[in-house]
């Protein structure tokens, strides 16, 4: 009589059984996390780039009005030529945000800064119909021990 394995007669196969890997599964959580954060703080970086880049052709405008230069590099090289430490510290500021929407437009195009807001993954933030950013309303919790 021949040895028949009942499993094969049957077409029947154990379940495989691996266990989990916790470890694993907390640092692809942490990965997560971490990139999240990451496009918190690039989101950030991009709104305060943007409000300072609006601050400084504000500026701009004004001095053109009063006969100031046209360029705004020029207008940070004259004020930062100031003898005065508040006009400098303004001048210093002015290239240093010139040069970095220079690198930024060189890296992702001069349109990049200016197109509409897109949907960030940072907490309390809604891009509106018109595209503009706008903070969603934040409820704090109601305290029910009184």
């Amino acid at each position: 009589m021949a040895l028949v394995n009942p499993n094969i007669a049957m077409s029947f196969r154990q379940p495989e059984f691996t266990p989990r890997n916790a470890l694993a599964e907390y640092a692809q959580i942490q990965q997560i996390q971490g990139g999240q954060r990451q496009a918190e703080v690039a989101d950030m970086q991009l709104r305060r780039m943007r409000q300072e880049d609006e601050d400084i052709e504000r500026i701009h405008q004004i001095a053109m009005k009063n006969g100031g230069p046209d360029s705004r590099m020029e207008m940070g090289r004259a004020l930062f030529a100031s003898r005065n430490p508040t006009q400098r510290e303004l001048g210093y500021k002015i290239l240093q945000h010139e040069e970095a929407v220079r690198a930024y437009n060189s890296e992702f195009g001069p349109r990049a800064m200016a197109a509409p807001a897109m949907p960030s993954s940072a907490p309390n933030v809604m891009v509106a119909p018109e595209g503009e950013l706008v903070a969603a309303p934040i409820t704090a919790p109601k305290c029910t021990k009184h």
